[in-house]
């Protein structure tokens, strides 16, 4: 049974697992690049998302703040550089809209040549006929996120403080898209819950449907203290928003629901009234260190989604093969898949100054599940196991 499943596995498939096996067992030292790069292009938006950690109009900002871009030469070799080390496929995406990038067709069009397989997150609203033509040749694009958040005007203009002109110009984009796409490219409507659009579930869907779009994910909010905790959901709204979501499973057969189990266990969770969503998740190691690794807008290096305030080095000061197997970055594998969280160290995560930490919410963790997984199956009952995967 087994000769024909390796079969159907290419060598260069089977050398990144093994040097990712290999890197983990080690515990600290990564023996190629990360598998997936996520790049923030820009912290530049032309929306102000209610419940947004940057763009909010709850947030407190500098009036004249000039939001960061990288410089477009130094991450065009960046791009080569993870491609040599091994890295499979970048998302870009971030803080801003990528296409408020002054340089995006460039960025875009120079992933395509080093062969890497790319995926962005856009809002969908810059794009006109032409750059839908010109995006869909791209034929390394195999994942378009578009961040919708509302299936009808009226919520979208509420999540987003945008205009109904807005929602039909994103309504006829989706429609392009879906026409115009390329066999390997996914098309996903993604929307953010909160208190606002807690009942736009079925409405998200029917949207995705009527514009040719077969995939949708829900995600819950993070909130910040004392910023956007005002749009968190109470007791009574996430029991609403589980029955329609359970409802939503049952009669959705033309559209699939991606990591559907993730969001119904993050609305389930009885501190989710309070914005935590991954308590309990703590227990199952951390492999971000290994497999993942964000550029932000700043020129920021972070080991995961949630380390903004743990950054590991700069792009305008350090290499990158410096700062991936640095010492920070070593830290951050060894504390990771250590058998004993250190929640003085992992409570610095995400935005809430406490020690809840990604307690609160992991955005790594599908990754992080699917490789426990493997984890598990290749060393279950073991010593390996206990010192490695220490969840049973």
């Amino acid at each position: 049974m087994l000769e024909p499943l390796l079969g159907k596995i290419s060598f260069k498939e089977n050398r990144r697992r093994y040097l990712n096996l290999k890197g983990i067992l080690s515990r600290k030292y990564a023996y190629k690049g990360p598998d997936i790069v996520q790049i923030d292009l820009t912290d530049k938006c032309n929306s102000h998302c209610n419940v947004c950690w940057l763009h909010s109009p709850c947030v407190d900002k500098d009036p004249g703040r000039q939001f960061d871009e990288l410089d477009y030469n130094i991450l065009k070799d960046f791009i080569e550089e993870i491609a040599f080390s091994g890295t499979k496929e970048i998302i870009f995406s971030g803080g801003g809209e990528p296409f408020l990038y002054s340089r995006i067709w460039g960025v875009l069009e120079h992933a395509q040549k080093t062969g890497l397989d790319f995926r962005l997150n856009t809002n969908l609203t810059l794009l006109d006929k032409d750059g839908i033509k010109r995006l869909v040749s791209l034929k390394n694009l195999v994942s378009l996120t578009a961040s919708i958040w509302a299936g009808s005007a009226q919520e979208y203009c509420g999540v987003h403080n945008r205009s109904v002109q807005d929602f039909d110009k994103v309504r006829g984009n989706l429609k392009d898209l879906n026409a115009l796409k390329h066999r390997r490219l996914e098309i996903k409507l993604y929307a953010v819950i909160s208190n606002v659009n807690h009942r736009a579930l079925k409405s998200v869907v029917d949207l995705a449907l009527k514009n040719g779009c077969r995939i949708v994910e829900f995600g819950i909010f993070d909130a910040i203290p004392g910023a956007t905790d005002r749009f968190l959901l109470t007791g009574g709204q996430l029991g609403a928003l589980q029955k329609d979501f359970k409802d939503l499973l049952k009669h959705a057969n033309t559209v699939r629901i991606a990591n559907a189990g993730i969001f119904l266990r993050r609305i389930s969770n009885p501190l989710a009234c309070y914005g935590e969503y991954d308590t309990g998740q703590g227990r199952i190691p951390c492999y971000a260190g290994w497999l993942f690794l964000r550029l932000r807008a700043n020129g920021d290096f972070n080991s995961c989604l949630k380390s903004h305030r743990m950054p590991l080095g700069n792009i305008y000061r350090d290499k990158f093969h410096d700062i991936w197997n640095g010492f920070k970055q070593q830290e951050f594998r060894r504390k990771g898949c250590s058998s004993i969280r250190d929640w003085a160290y992992f409570g610095l995560m995400g935005n809430a100054h406490n020690d809840r930490g990604c307690r609160i919410m992991c955005d790594n963790i599908l990754l992080n599940q699917n490789i426990h997984k493997f984890m598990r199956y290749m060393f279950s009952q073991s010593d390996a196991e206990r010192e490695v995967c220490p969840v049973k």
